[in-house]
């Protein structure tokens, strides 16, 4: 683990989402126990980032209910009058965040039967991980995050275009601690997620919709070199 200012209120803000229209259905895919989410650290065969994947062995994530009570941890905001996505790991680390594996994969596989078969979908999402990830929407590569592990870091994500409206989907995250390449134990790791689902279409002003694609060209290269090596 590593941070820009400690646990500070850093904000990486790689997208600008419209809001959603009043009393438009909304769905949340949030890291809370019971909702769906698994997570493994044995490296899953192809197509696991996709719906329809096998997870026999996969398990619930761990809660990391005492690294939550850190002064200062960085905690995401939840929508009005729910409850605060969790920080999680694997089964062996501690509540406290330690130990564990250093290495693991987490998916969440759910229905947006709530929308019409083929609706336009509206995606805004937080996520802080310590340290690198990657995050996948029905098997596209989202966001690819290789800054070696600043966990002060949220960021804020769209990623409407990828869901399915009517169908199942899939969230899937790659999160190590350490660094892409070289996972090892440094002190900390967990991950936090929270996404509201809405009826609508993302607006992303002309600066941040370049940057998003940069990022995105980049962190596919980024991962192919990662792939290659491992």
């Amino acid at each position: 683990m590593k941070t820009a200012s400690g646990f500070g209120a850093a904000l990486a803000l790689v997208a600008v989402i419209a809001a959603a229209p009043a009393g438009a259905a909304e769905v949340r895919i949030a890291t809370l126990p019971g909702t769906g989410w698994q997570v493994t650290d044995v490296a899953p065969t192809a197509g696991w980032t996709s719906v329809g994947y096998d997870t026999a062995g996969w398990v619930e994530p761990t809660v990391l209910t005492a690294l939550e009570a850190s002064p200062g941890a960085p905690l995401l905001s939840p929508p009005a009058g729910q409850e605060r996505a969790h920080m999680v790991w694997m089964g062996g680390a501690s509540p406290g965040g330690t130990g564990g594996p250093d290495h693991i994969y987490l998916r969440n596989e759910f229905s947006l039967d709530a929308f019409a078969l083929g609706q336009a979908l509206n995606s805004l999402a937080q996520m802080q991980v310590d340290d690198d990830f990657a995050l996948y929407v029905n098997g596209n590569l989202v966001y690819l995050n290789a800054d070696q592990g600043f966990a002060d870091r949220i960021f804020t994500l769209s990623f409407g275009n990828y869901l399915r409206a009517g169908e199942l989907n899939v969230i899937a995250i790659e999160a190590v601690d350490g660094q892409w390449g070289s996972p090892h134990d440094r002190g900390l790791q967990d991950v936090q997620f929270d996404a509201t689902i809405s009826s609508g279409v993302v607006t992303v002003p002309e600066p941040a919709s370049a940057g998003l694609a940069a990022l995105g060209l980049a962190g596919l290269a980024g991962l192919g070199r990662l792939r290659r090596r491992s």
